[in-house]
C-alpha cells in the first residue's frame, strides 16, 4: 500500500506540473484525435469564437483514451476544460461529468450546445442565477398586470400579424422575429426569447444575424427582456455585454413542467425540447391564465428541414451555413424514412398531454390561425381572430 500510495502521489506531482505548464487562458485544453487538417483547423476556428480568443493551437495530440482524460481529473489537477472530438456513446456521457466535451460536427449531433457547456462552467453559476433572477423579480413588478399573454412563433401565418392589436396581452416573441423592425415595433414585446445552440448562439452567419438583429431591437426596447436558457450564459454575456440589464438567464429544470411560478421555481423544463415548450409556453403561463398561439403554422408535408418559416421573420438565405457546420444534427433529428420525428417529439402526444394538464388547472390555450400540428390545431376555432 505504501509502495502504491508514493506511485499516486508522483503521478499526481507529474500531472500537475505538466498541466499547470499550459500557457492557454482559463485553464482550457484543447485535444485533438486523428483528423483530417482541415476539419482540426475548422476546430480550433470554432474554439477561438466560442472562448473570445484570437489563436490557440491544440496543446498536444493526445490519443482519447478513458485514461488521459480521468487521470487529469481523479488527481485534482488544476482546472482544465477539456474540448475534443471522436468519443462514443457512453464513454462520452461518462467523461461529460468530467469536463470533457466531444465537439466533432460529422459525429455529435449536439456539438453546438458542448461549446456553451464548456464555456459556461466557467462561470460562478450561483452568482450568476441569483443576479438573474433579480432582474426577473425587478422587471415582472414593473409591469402593468393583464389577463392575457399573446406568444409568436416564426411560421407563415405571422405575416398576419400586422393586422392585428394586442395591447390587451402581454407578448412574448420567439428569436429571429428581431429581423421584422416594423413588426417588432408594433408588437412593441416585453420578451424576446431564444434556444437553440446553432441557429442562434453559434458560429454561423445566420445566428450571427440574429445576434446583431437582437441587439438593434433590445437597444429599440429597453424595458423588453431577452430571456434564454442559463446555457449559453457564457457567450450571450460575452457577446451582449451593452445589455446586461435585460438579459435574464434561467436554469434547465430535469422536468417538463412549464407552469410553474418564476418567482418561485427559477427554472424551465429541460426535458420538452424545442423554444415552444422550454421558453414561450412556460414563460406565457407564468404571466397570464389565458395564452394565444400566432406563427406556429406547423409543418406541411411539402416542407423541408423541420418546418417553414416566415420569409420575413428568418434568414433564409443563410441557412445553408447551418446545414454545412453541423451535418450530424440535421442528420439525426431530420431522418431521410422519418421527417416528422422531431415534430412528433416535441409538439407530439407529449405537448398536447402537457396542455391537457394545464387546462385542467385552469390554462386555456388558443391558436390563432389554422396548423399543421394536431396538437396546436384542435386548439383552434374558426372564429379566432
Amino acid at each position: 500500500m505504501i509502495i502504491i500510495e508514493k506511485v499516486w502521489t508522483k503521478l499526481r506531482i507529474y500531472l500537475q506540473q505538466y498541466f499547470s505548464s499550459n500557457d492557454l487562458p482559463n485553464n482550457i485544453l484543447f485535444i485533438g484525435n486523428k483528423v483530417d487538417q482541415k476539419k482540426t483547423d475548422k476546430i480550433l476556428a470554432r474554439f477561438n469564437f466560442y472562448f473570445g480568443l484570437e489563436s490557440v493551437k491544440p496543446t498536444e495530440k493526445y490519443n482519447l483514451k478513458l485514461i488521459t482524460i480521468l487521470c487529469s481529473y481523479l488527481f485534482n489537477v488544476s482546472n482544465k476544460f477539456l474540448v475534443g472530438y471522436r468519443i462514443k456513446g457512453s464513454l462520452s456521457r461518462i467523461l461529460h461529468h468530467f469536463n470533457f466535451y466531444d465537439v466533432d460536427f460529422d459525429f455529435t449531433p449536439h456539438d453546438g450546445w458542448k461549446w456553451h457547456f464548456a464555456l459556461t462552467k466557467l462561470l460562478n453559476e450561483q452568482v450568476e442565477i441569483q443576479n438573474s433572477k433579480g432582474r426577473f423579480s425587478k422587471w415582472f413588478n414593473s409591469l402593468k398586470k393583464l389577463e392575457k399573454a399573446y406568444i409568436f412563433g416564426t411560421g407563415p401565418s405571422l405575416a398576419d400579424a400586422l393586422n392585428y392589436n394586442y395591447l390587451d396581452g402581454y407578448r412574448i416573441v420567439c428569436n429571429t422575429i428581431v429581423k421584422d423592425s416594423i413588426l417588432w415595433n408594433h408588437l412593441n414585446p416585453h420578451i424576446v426569447v431564444a434556444g437553440d445552440a446553432i441557429y442562434h448562439f453559434g458560429k454561423n452567419e445566420f445566428a450571427q444575424s440574429f445576434i446583431s438583429d437582437l441587439k438593434l431591437r433590445l437597444n429599440e426596447s429597453p424595458n423588453c427582456v431577452f430571456i434564454y436558457p442559463y446555457l449559453f450564459q457564457g457567450f450571450v454575456k460575452r457577446e451582449l455585454a451593452d445589455y446586461a440589464k435585460q438579459l435574464v438567464p434561467i436554469p434547465f429544470a430535469r422536468d417538463d413542467n412549464f407552469t410553474r411560478d418564476l418567482q418561485v421555481d427559477f427554472r424551465i423544463p429541460g426535458k420538452t425540447g424545442n423554444v415552444l415548450n422550454i421558453l414561450l409556453l412556460p414563460l406565457g403561463a407564468f404571466l397570464a391564465k389565458h395564452i394565444v398561439l400566432r406563427g406556429f403554422d406547423g409543418r406541411d408535408p411539402k416542407d423541408v428541414l423541420f418546418w417553414k418559416n416566415s420569409n420575413m421573420h428568418t434568414y433564409e438565405e443563410k441557412l445553408g451555413t447551418i446545414i454545412q457546420d453541423h451535418p450530424r444534427f440535421f442528420e439525426y433529428h431530420l431522418p431521410t424514412n422519418e421527417p416528422l420525428s422531431y415534430v412528433n417529439k416535441v409538439h407530439g402526444k407529449r405537448l398536447d398531454s402537457l396542455l391537457l394538464k394545464a387546462e385542467k388547472k385552469g390554462w386555456k390555450f388558443e391558436m390563432a390561425h389554422k396548423s399543421w400540428t394536431p396538437t396546436l390545431q384542435k386548439r383552434y376555432k374558426s372564429s379566432n381572430s
